[in-house]
């Protein structure tokens, strides 16, 4: 079945957003999007790129008395006759990047949340679930697991760890393994890789300074 020529210019002139929707995707942690929503953020953010290039080029003209002609998107969809330049197409791509990575750092950050609540708009944490709020504290270091159906308990400073509880993984550091129910020591490791049962486990959290502190007393 061909492909129609509204379809094939849509498609380019959307590509912007297609471009930033994937660098979105690459550099934040979040549930996984149906095809939809992916086609409707790609919509959004194209429209939202060719908005900020059409903005910017009236800025110019504006500031610096120039004559830059600017092409509308709309002009782009409505007359089969104009000509799609690929240089502005190039342009709006560089926008969509940037804009693509302006958003990552406002999500990583949380700036959004963080404005909401000032606002009392919402209290939501922001995170998929506690499992990455938790994980994600600042103050997060110094950590005993406790697993009990193997009756097993782990000590340890946090390296890394899984995006959500669906897959709860964790690498830990200086690991002290122990006997969950007498605490008899089975043995030290520098490094320590979990799989966790989510349905067996205890998560125990000690301050990071507090840990530390503490270390430097003994």
């Amino acid at each position: 079945m061909g492909i129609s020529l509204f379809t094939f210019r849509l498609l380019i002139l959307f590509f912007p957003g297609i471009i930033c929707c994937y660098v979105i995707e690459i550099y934040t942690v979040h549930k996984e999007i149906t095809q939809f929503k992916f086609l409707l953020n790609s919509f959004i953010l194209g429209t939202s790129s060719y908005m900020i290039y059409w903005l910017l080029l009236k800025l110019i003209n504006l500031l610096f008395k120039e004559n830059f002609t600017i092409t509308t998107f709309i002009s782009f969809m409505t007359d089969t006759n104009h000509l799609i330049s690929f240089k502005v197409l190039l342009f709006v791509s560089l926008i969509a990047i940037m804009l693509g990575l302006i958003i990552t750092i406002i999500d990583n950050n949380k700036l959004h949340i963080k404005l909401a609540h000032k606002l009392k708009l919402t209290y939501k944490f922001g995170e998929q679930d506690v499992w990455g709020y938790t994980l994600n504290s600042k103050d997060i270091g110094w950590v005993t697991i406790r697993d009990l159906k193997n009756n097993l308990m782990y000590n340890g400073w946090v390296l890394s760890y899984s995006d959500n509880m669906n897959n709860p993984e964790i690498l830990l550091s200086d690991v002290e393994v122990y006997n969950n129910t007498t605490g008899d020591l089975f043995y030290v490791i520098n490094t320590l890789y979990l799989t966790l049962d989510k349905s067996n486990i205890y998560l125990e959290i000690y301050n990071k300074k507090e840990k530390e502190s503490n270390n430097v007393k003994e």
